[in-house]
């Protein structure tokens, strides 16, 4: 990069920057209140952020570089222009040009997954399954096929879908899935003959291009008038596509650098959501847009968008927050200037992780709207700054409240330096031209473990942005009577599941798309957004920002052993799926903490729940029997007792200290936790229209699930709604809050 020093700003600079000043003061005048434009007292620094040390198991890639990363189950797949790797520990060099995967647990280059691509790989994305990898770049043949810039290839086998022909006649730079579509978007103009200009649509259920997607990208506004769609994602709710390109136009309407496309209907439109910052403000002195990458916050509620183009802000060499809210023009929630190219971005529960060529980042509780206004420093060499700024060799973390750096610093090397940063399994992963990584010679990928999200804890928001609305309960000392509700403490919605795969939600809940028949039960995330689903055949299936990592195979069972339940981590790196004859099946991250398989049972396992935190569960029979694993206590159960009818769930009390069982007529039993009330007693003989089939905590007790849909709370809660006045055609099998 030559020696680094500081160049005031030419004439042509000079205009630039008032272009930028002037709109700064309007962006002022409009967000009036927001801490990070107008200057105010340095927030708190999140909580634990990801290991500084990175894994050292991990293949090394020893050429070329790698530009993006994905996962699938327990499968890491790196891609970009290098051609060789080894397996760390090992001196055999392994030739396999522009696309490898490896093991995520054992660090272990896969060397069945090789398939021949003829040119570099500049883009990946996962179906929703988990089963399929999506490729595209610049490549024209795979295994000795035609496969011009798209293809679709086995997760488990690496082998090439012959039947997903969907051919570009210019490359693709970015893939994105949500729900059954896949979303392609790069240089092109005819996808599968079929005209559509940098991005386009296929319906995955179909096998077709989308008819009624027509959101074509113009005008280009990179380099020399380049066009190029740098970045699509689909929001955690899938209801919208975020575009990040080098274009003006986005379905005809301006939208210069980013855009919103809602594609929760049949037919997809361009939000009237848009930010005139890079409309306004252009980089290298010249008429340019130089995005380089994008993302969606994980509850969905602010996006980040960073940049190249010189030291331009804030355009250029930045990473800017935006709220996802909004129906005109939104301003910035924040810019954070980093002198220098910023490449990737990725955002956690409470950090904005970015990586570039950078060298410096804000200090905490430097000047705004960014240290060294009205001074450019082009080479990025912003150390006369002083306390202004923080050193940070092509990769930190970024504070969500203000764009300010935090303290984490594992320094990179490489000439372009970052080029991908993905969050998934529990770990950030990255891809970059060098051949350090904190030090350490790890070759062009690396990963960083993350930690959980803690119990109880929200996503850190920027400065501006309002949290989740408050609400307050009061608590009410006579006997609750039974109504239709449903939830989990401190609960804002929850989610009732049909044995036809269909999800119903209710209070806060997000919609759910629903999985194929027949269903078997529903573990869900703390955002009131995400979900998985599992069937009979032990297939799970992930919703909203949830991670598929794996499936039950049926065939490593015993003979007529089926799954029962699936309970998952709070943190969402993992879940476990249990069976009817007591094993417990460990993914992701899930710890493996020993089942009752090798017991004779006296009735099969029907029910679980995992701990608040993530390390434990308990398993309940239709007998009563209850088994505690982790850090789950046992408290007592109903295994020695004659029911009259089978127990059908288990609910842990507020405190984890006990938990109640509810039978199929609505009887309850508490285990050092305060007896709520029954069915039995309320109903004076009535019976019910169908049986009890679940449980679920609620507020300070419980809610019972009949097969109709019919909900029935004890508890201080109020009442969200039911199935029971218009039962579904077919019967209902959990329940499952937030």
């Amino acid at each position: 990069m030559g020696t680094m020093t500081r160049r005031e700003p030419d004439s042509t600079g000079q205009r630039r920057l008032t272009r930028v000043l002037v709109a700064l003061v309007a962006m002022i005048t409009v967000v009036g209140s927001t801490t990070v434009l107008v200057g105010g007292a340095q927030p708190a620094a999140p909580a634990e952020l990801a290991s500084a040390q990175p894994r050292t198991d991990l293949p090394v890639v020893l050429d070329g570089e790698v530009s993006v990363v994905a996962r699938a189950g327990n499968t890491v797949f790196m891609a970009g222009t290098f051609t060789q790797l080894r397996n760390s520990g090992d001196t055999t060099v392994v030739t396999q040009p522009y696309l490898a995967a490896y093991d995520a647990t054992t660090g272990a280059l896969r060397t069945d997954f090789d398939p021949v691509i003829d040119k570099p790989v500049q883009a990946l994305a996962v179906s929703v399954d988990g089963s399929t990898l999506y490729v595209g770049g610049q490549f024209s043949n795979v295994d000795g096929q035609k496969r011009r810039k798209l293809a679709a290839l086995d997760v488990a086998t690496g082998e090439l879908d012959t039947d997903f022909v969907f051919n570009a006649d210019s490359r693709v730079t970015a893939l994105a899935v949500g729900g059954d579509h896949l979303y392609v978007g790069g240089k092109f103009t005819m996808l599968a003959g079929q005209a559509h200009t940098r991005l386009a649509a296929i319906d995955l259920t179909a096998g077709a291009v989308d008819p009624d997607f027509t959101v074509d990208i113009e005008q280009g506004t990179g380099y020399n008038g380049g066009s190029a769609v740098k970045a699509l994602e689909v929001s955690p709710d899938g209801s919208t596509l975020l575009s990040v390109h080098n274009d003006r136009l986005v379905g005809g309407q301006v939208r210069t650098g980013v855009a919103l496309i809602d594609i929760s209907g049949p037919v997809a439109t361009v939000r009237p959501w848009y930010t005139d910052l890079y409309d306004l403000n252009r980089c290298n002195g010249a008429d340019n847009t130089l995005v380089r990458d994008g993302t969606f916050s994980p509850d969905g509620s602010y996006l980040v968008v960073v940049s190249s183009g010189d030291d331009y802000p804030p355009a250029c060499n930045t990473a800017v927050a935006f709220p996802v809210a909004g129906n005109g023009r939104v301003d910035p929630l924040w810019i954070s200037r980093h002198f220098d190219t910023v490449a990737a971005v990725a955002i956690t529960w409470n950090a904005v992780y970015v990586g570039g060529h950078f060298f410096y980042e804000e200090a905490p509780g430097s000047d705004n709207p960014w240290p060294g206004a009205g001074l450019q420093f082009r080479d990025g060499d912003a150390r006369e700054l002083g306390d202004q700024v923080v050193l940070r060799r092509r990769l930190g973390a970024l504070n969500p409240e203000d764009g300010k750096a935090l303290d984490w610093s594992p320094h990179t090397n490489g000439d372009r330096g970052i080029l991908a940063l993905d969050v998934a399994g529990g770990e950030l992963l990255m891809g970059h031209d060098g051949d350090e990584i904190a030090g350490q010679s790890l070759g062009r990928h690396g990963s960083f473990a993350l930690p959980p999200m803690p119990p109880g804890a929200d996503f850190v928001r920027p400065l501006g942005l309002p949290g989740p609305p408050v609400t307050t309960t009061t608590t009410t000392t006579t006997a609750p009577t039974p109504t239709t509700a449903a939830g989990n403490a401190p609960s804002r919605g929850y989610w009732l599941l049909e044995a036809d795969g269909q999800v119903h939600p209710f209070g806060a809940a997000a919609a759910l798309t629903a999985a194929p028949a027949p269903a078997v039960d529903i573990a869900v995330l703390p955002d009131g957004e995400s979900a998985w689903i599992l069937d009979t055949s032990g297939r799970v299936y992930p919703r909203g920002s949830a991670i598929w990592y794996g499936n039950v195979d049926l065939n490593s069972l015993s003979p007529g052993e089926r799954v029962s339940a699936i309970s998952a981590r709070p943190s969402g790196d993992g879940y476990w799926i249990f069976t009817d004859r007591g094993r417990a099946l460990a993914f992701g991250a899930a710890p493996d903490l020993g089942d009752v398989s090798n017991l004779a049972l006296r009735g099969p396992i029907i029910a679980s729940v995992a701990t608040v935190t993530g390390e434990g569960y308990w398993m309940v029979g239709d007998d009563g029997g209850v088994f505690a694993f982790g850090d789950a206590e046992f408290h007592g159960s109903t295994g020695a007792m004659t029911l009259d009818q089978p127990v059908v769930g288990l609910a842990p009390d507020p405190d984890g200290d006990g938990y109640w069982l509810v039978a199929a007529d609505g009887g309850a039993f508490a285990f050092d936790a305060p007896f709520r009330g029954s069915l039995p007693g309320i109903l004076n003989g009535t019976p019910l229209a169908r049986p009890i089939v679940g449980m679920v905590a609620y507020g300070n007790g419980y809610v019972m699930l009949g097969a109709d849909g019919g909900t029935f709370s004890f508890s201080d809660r109020p009442f969200l709604g039911s199935l029971g006045a218009n039962p579904p055609d077919s019967d209902v099998v959990a329940i499952a809050a937030f």
